[in-house]
């Protein structure tokens, strides 16, 4: 399955990558530190290291990694997260605006992210990206040139029964709880395989129309395009970890499903 994982991160990072590179940096220093960093629904346990922090660009995303620093016990480790964010502020501390809308970076990989801040100890040091898509170059340097400091928000809530990451995931999760070790080492499991592509092509599907609100400066479509961008973290994890027993008919489908994704971003 890792072979043909791989043709998914290809497409996903053509919408990422660009010709050239642009970056700025800011500073948290030790008094700012100890402010940023509010968790929501449980007690803040962590904080920014000071220091020097550069923000990346590649086209419309950008992007910049974290310390975080764990200062306190988290209270409770059995919460899921359920928003994992960065808010860019200006040099008067307000949040930074584009068409109305307060800029904010997602958490690539949040899930893995609040786990492995939830299971570090006091003291340890937890790094964490968190990206920024945005319409155009030019908003990209409106971002680059106000970005002065920033304020770090995580928020969990109680489980509840059944509850999972996304619709995406819960589909993901029940089609793969129905392939049991009989299946999984048997041929005759490739309908469970079909049921999986599905909703692989339903996702894409729903991203290639995302992406073109986005290239078209519809700033409705900034949110979506961050939830698909999590989405896209949770199916990472789910088809590189999912065992090398797809059909010759079914790797061609896949392909062909990426294949379509790459089409439509070059086309943007």
């Amino acid at each position: 399955m890792k072979k043909y994982f791989s043709l998914f991160v290809i497409a996903f990072a053509i919408i990422l990558t660009g010709c050239s590179s642009k970056s700025t940096t800011f500073v948290i220093t030790t008094d700012d530190a100890e402010d940023i960093g509010d968790v929501y629904g449980s007690n803040d346990f962590f904080e920014p290291v000071p220091g020097t922090y550069t923000i990346s660009a590649e086209e419309n995303a950008l992007s910049t990694t974290i310390d975080l620093k764990i200062v306190k016990r988290y209270e409770n480790p059995d919460y899921i997260v359920e928003k994992f964010i960065l808010e860019a502020k200006d040099k008067e501390g307000r949040d930074i605006e584009i068409n109305h809308k307060d800029v904010e970076f997602a958490a690539e990989n949040m899930t893995s992210a609040y786990k492995d801040l939830i299971s570090a100890s006091i003291g340890d040091v937890v790094k964490v990206k968190f990206t920024c898509i945005l319409a155009d170059s030019k908003q990209v340097k409106e971002v680059l040139k106000s970005f002065v400091s920033c304020d770090i928000e995580l928020h969990v809530d109680e489980p509840e029964e059944e509850d999972s990451p996304s619709a995406f995931g819960r589909d993901v999760l029940k089609e793969k709880a129905d392939l049991n070790d009989e299946d999984m080492e048997n041929s005759g499991s490739s309908e469970n395989w079909d049921a999986i592509l599905d909703s692989y092509e339903r996702y894409m599907d729903q991203y290639i129309n995302v992406l073109k609100k986005v290239n078209a400066g519809d700033a409705n479509a900034y949110s979506e395009m961050m939830s698909l961008m999590q989405e896209c973290n949770e199916l990472n994890e789910k088809l590189s970890s999912a065992s090398d027993n797809m059909s010759v008919a079914q790797a061609n489908r896949f392909q062909k499903i990426a294949a379509k994704m790459a089409s439509a971003a070059a086309q943007m």
